[in-house]
């Protein structure tokens, strides 16, 4: 068996990617949709004017559900759950960004099957982005919602996208440092677990990607690490110590910039046995959950399942306050690319285990 063939085994993986799935890559290949990140000139000017003026949850989210909203240092945070009240845990989610970009509207979309199905309330807090603000602030607004959500006793399940993957993984690092009540579960979903984009892997990668670039992803992680080092922990958690986390989900898909994060970070907890379950798959693009296509549907069951809290118990929380706070610590469409055009180049340099797990 080659190194594609090992990397992609599985009668699930070896499948064409839909219809749907292959035209949105095509037409975000068109539209240069990853120019904004491939140009550094004048990214900060374009990152503040892309924001929108009053971020909310769309209107559909006030007919369908109830919506709470407070404020924490001038930022919302939206607390939605069902009508009918019933909710056995608290899903907090971490929006993905680069840490410099609002919440978008598909990904208010994906968090409506949450509320839909997963038995739960959903709390989305709009933390400060940088380059206004950096790590060290952003945990600070983070760690604040957090304290308050563990007041309702109820199970808590961490989901984040993107950097907000990679600001999930450290708000887990981070309590357990801190001696507090760790969460039920993380799922991170494309995760951007080191900012410094220095894995041999992801010059490669980045030819199948058609949304994120090298030069804009390094420039936002500087922005966000502020006075501390690209590598510490809070920053990158791939550098932080991995034991002692709840159980993790990780989805990646090889048509993103960052796989190979999730590939090292697997690699680093592979001496962890049942601590995390990653799942790849194929031709699938940064963030492909939130988009209108079956592989998204795909990943959510494969979500919803993991989420699941029958062996869970709602249990006192441990806050994290001034007594104990947080230590630092197949077939292809003209202009685009297929995985396994890459895949071979991506193994040779032999940057993590290829292992594929799926349901």
């Amino acid at each position: 068996m080659t190194a594609v063939n090992a990397r992609f085994q599985g009668e699930d993986l070896m499948k064409r990617p839909s219809l749907r799935s292959q035209m949105i890559e095509w037409v975000l290949w068109r539209l240069r949709v990853k120019g904004r990140f491939a140009n550094t000139d004048g990214f900060r000017e374009r990152v503040v004017k892309s924001r929108p003026t009053n971020p909310r949850p769309p209107r559909s989210f006030y007919r369908r559900y109830r919506v709470d909203e407070t404020s924490q240092a001038g930022k919302p945070i939206f607390t939605i759950s069902p009508r009918n009240g019933l909710a056995r845990k608290h899903l907090l989610y971490l929006h993905g960004g680069a840490y410099v970009f609002e919440i978008m509207g598909i990904q208010w979309r994906m968090l409506a099957r949450f509320l839909d199905e997963a038995d739960a309330a959903v709390t989305v807090p709009l933390f400060p982005l940088a380059p206004e603000s950096t790590c060290e602030q952003i945990f600070q607004f983070v760690l604040g919602v957090y304290r308050v959500l563990q007041n309702d006793g109820k199970p808590i399940v961490v989901i984040g996208d993107s950097s907000g993957g990679a600001m999930a993984l450290s708000l887990s690092q981070q309590l357990r440092d801190a001696g507090a009540t760790q969460l039920a579960k993380l799922v991170l979903l494309s995760p951007w677990l080191d900012v410094t984009c220095s894995d041999p892997a992801q010059a490669i990668l980045d030819r199948s990607d058609p949304l994120l670039a090298l030069p804009g992803l390094r420039q936002a992680g500087i922005w966000y690490a502020g006075k501390l080092s690209p590598t510490d922990a809070r920053v990158s958690p791939l550098y932080g110590d991995l034991a002692g986390l709840p159980p993790i989900l990780v989805l990646t898909g090889t048509h993103d910039l960052l796989n190979s994060d999730a590939h090292r970070l697997r690699a680093l907890m592979a001496s962890l046995p049942g601590a995390l379950k990653m799942s790849e798959y194929r031709n699938m693009l940064h963030v492909w959950p939130t988009m209108p296509i079956p592989e998204a549907r795909e990943a959510m069951n494969e979500i919803l399942t993991f989420m699941q809290i029958d062996d869970l118990q709602e249990r006192p929380q441990t806050l994290v306050g001034e007594d104990n706070p947080p230590v630092p610590a197949s077939t292809k469409i003209s202009g685009m690319r297929a995985a396994t055009d890459d895949a071979a180049q991506v193994n040779d340099l032999d940057h993590s285990p290829a292992v594929v797990s799926r349901p």
